[in-house]
């Protein structure tokens, strides 16, 4: 499969409220600022089909997902309790290994938001802004082998973490 397509349908209304379609590699399946009709309390059903060789297929027998109360709480929240801000980012790098591209998704976007991949030796090997909530990096230039990418933005570090290139 080269994408898949996501279809979100309120089971109070029947109405469809969603189509998404994502490349094969996205492993996060990130709700906040990707579905901005998605309420609160709310009983969806979500299909999925494939693309292959250019074909889409069926979309699959349908599962049903209701979303949390208003004001629920979760274990992997943005917002500090302690100041009520919002200051916590979700970053997804992948695939890793990687080959040619990287992507990077962010939940939402920071302030001068960049990529850097240092090698092994801490040399800055790669710096790249990131725009957009959903960013492709182009590392085919770089040597195979083990690099240190960090994601900054509002002026701080958001995400760390090693990637291998093959």
């Amino acid at each position: 499969a080269t994408n898949y397509e996501w279809q979100l349908t309120d089971m109070t209304t029947g109405n469809i409220v969603l189509t998404k379609q994502r490349g094969f590699q996205w492993t996060d399946f990130f709700l906040k600022g990707y579905f901005p009709l998605i309420k609160p309390n709310t009983t969806y059903s979500i299909k999925v089909r494939a693309n292959v060789c250019g074909v889409w297929g069926t979309y699959n027998t349908a599962c049903l997902v209701t979303t949390p109360a208003a004001g629920a709480r979760f274990g992997n929240s943005n917002i500090d309790e302690a100041s009520g801000t919002t200051d916590k980012f979700i970053v997804n790098a992948y695939p890793n290994p990687t080959t040619e591209i990287l992507n990077i998704d962010l939940d939402r976007l920071p302030e001068n938001a960049y990529v850097q991949v240092f090698n092994m030796l801490g040399e800055l090997v790669l710096n790249e802004p990131l725009n957009k909530m959903e960013n492709e990096i182009n590392t085919s230039a770089l040597s195979n082998g083990l690099y240190h990418l960090k994601v900054t933005g509002n002026e701080k570090l958001l995400f760390s973490q090693k990637v291998v290139k093959q």
